[in-house]
Formats: C-alpha cells, structure tokens, sequence
C-alpha cells in the first residue's frame, strides 16, 4: 500500500503524457519536444497536486481483492510445499 501511494503519481503522470503525446501527435508534429517535466507542470497548474492521484481510490480498492488473491495462492503454494 505505501509503495503504490508513492509510485502512483508518478504512474499517472507517465499515462496521461503518454495519451496526450498520442493524441497531439496527430495535430502538432512539434509536440515531441514536450517533455515529461513540461508536461507535470502543466498538470499541477491545471489541476493542482490533486491531478497526480486521480483514480487512487478505485485502484486501492481493487488492490484489496488482489493481496487476498494473492496470500491465498502464496498460502497454498506453501502447504504444498512445491514451488513451481
């Protein structure tokens, strides 16, 4: 839980550069030279620090389901004693 709060923003931060380098290409063929600083700028002015955890709630929930799913098979796997 404490690694993703940290990491998560600097993952949305890489997916909505990503989406609007795809997006702009198209329209801007000089938008290359928009860098990954540039553009955390632009979202903290837009959006404040708020922007960088856009969606975290959802992805903490769905992380409960996947630790529980987890444990289990690392809890089976060991009780048989086979690693594979």
């Amino acid at each position: 839980f404490i690694a993703q709060s940290i990491t998560y923003p600097l993952d949305t931060l890489r997916r909505r550069w990503q989406h609007e380098l795809v997006q702009a290409k198209a329209n801007l063929p000089e938008v290359d030279k928009l860098g990954i600083l540039d553009y955390a700028s632009k979202m903290r002015k837009e959006g404040g620090w708020r922007a960088f955890y856009g969606g975290f709630g959802l992805n903490i929930v769905k992380l409960v389901p996947e630790l529980m799913v987890l444990c289990g098979v690392y809890h089976l796997a060991s009780r048989s004693g086979s690693f594979v």
